[in-house]
This record gives C-alpha cells, structure tokens and sequence, in this order.
C-alpha cells in the first residue's frame, strides 16, 4: 500500500492589512493601523458603526465606515453589544475585509509573513510516497503558493516550480496560475516523492525527515 503523508497546516497573518490613506496631519499618505476599537453613533433607531484606525506616525484617526444608517432593531442585541464592546474577535473579523478597505484607501499593504501551525499526529514506517497538505485559512493572505511553499518545506522556488512544471506537485482545486497564484483556504498540495527522480527525490525526502511537518514521528525509516 503506498504510504501517504496527509497533514493540515493553518495559516495566519501576523497582523491585519494596512491602509494607506492621505493624513491631514501629516500632510501626505501615510499606513494606518487598526485600534481595534469601534466607534459607535446612535441616534433615536438608527445607528451608524466605525472600526478605528490610526496613522502610523501621528496617531491621527480615521474611520473605517462598518454599518451606515442602519436600524437598531435590525441588529441582534448580542451583535450591537459586541461592537459597544468593542469585541477583538470582530475587530479582526472586519480588518480583514480587503474588499471594503480597497473601497476607502489608495491601497492596501498586506502582511507576508504568515503564522503556521501544522498538525499531524502518525507515525511512518518510512519516507511516504505521497505528501498532501491541506491549507487552512480564516483570514484572507496575499502571498504566492510558490513562495508560501519554499519557505515553510525550506527548498527553492526553482524546485517548487521544477516540481509542478513535472507534475510531480499539484494544487486542488485547479487555477489558472498554479503554484504561481495566491494561497487560499481548502486548497490541497499534493507532491509525489515516488514518482520524483533521484536528486528530486532526495530533496523532497530530506524534507520530510528534517521534521518539516509537526507532528509525523518515524520508526526505524531507513
């Protein structure tokens, strides 16, 4: 039976995306970072909710418009306590909302360092034939599949490339860029350390006995 390595890796930014947007302070344009506080304005049933930014260099605010005119009746009442409460878990829900951010700043600076768990709990009898890695992410993260991949598994692009120019490494669901293209939560990596010939084989196996995925014990591997 071919030995199969399936392991998760959960991606995570090291922190939200960042505007840029023109400080009237400092006279030009500037990063603004999020407070993660909210602003809350209500008036008779309506209310209006803002999630607050900062400049990076002044501290002048800026507000990041949530919900607009909107009916308080409309809202659940553990929803409009949580922005009163200025909730960090939706606080973060919100700062990572590219769309919206790109609707009210000159652009958007996303992080490109990611934070990795990676989890799988088995131990193998030898090097697997197959690896396949399921990507997790609750955020969105705006980094390429190949560079993603270089780092965390420390090979080269140019053998991550090598790899899906063979079709020894493969991403599903399919996209027109492959491995050129931007991670994404539920894709799966797939690589075949069987089917790789001699130095790519070695490579790929060195990989895996390196304790590159957290979790995988082996047992007398040879």
């Amino acid at each position: 039976m071919r030995e199969i390595l399936r392991v998760t890796w959960t991606v995570m930014p090291l922190r939200p995306p960042e505007p840029w947007r023109h400080c009237g302070h400092c006279n030009g344009s500037r990063k603004f970072l999020c407070s993660e506080k909210f602003r809350v304005n209500a008036q008779k049933k309506r209310v209006d909710i803002w999630l607050i930014y900062r400049c990076n260099d002044c501290e002048e605010s800026w507000n990041l418009p949530i919900i607009e005119r909107a009916s308080v009746g409309s809202m659940g009442g553990s929803e409009f306590s949580a922005y009163m409460q200025n909730d960090a878990a939706l606080a973060t829900r919100h700062a990572f909302d590219l769309a919206r951010l790109r609707r009210y700043a000159a652009r958007v600076e996303t992080s490109s360092d990611p934070s990795v768990t990676k989890s799988c709990e088995r131990t193998l009898t030898r090097v697997p034939e197959q690896i396949e890695i399921a990507l997790v992410m609750h955020q969105a993260f705006q980094l390429r599949l190949d560079q993603f991949l270089s780092r965390e598994l420390e090979v080269s692009r140019s053998l991550v490339a090598r790899l899906a120019a063979e079709n020894l490494l493969t991403v599903s669901p399919a996209t027109r860029k492959g491995v050129r293209g931007v991670i994404a939560d539920g894709q799966v990596v797939t690589i075949g350390i069987a089917d790789a010939g001699g130095e790519i084989r070695a490579a790929l196996a060195q990989t895996v006995l390196a304790g590159r995925f957290s979790g995988v014990t082996f047992s007398d591997v040879t």
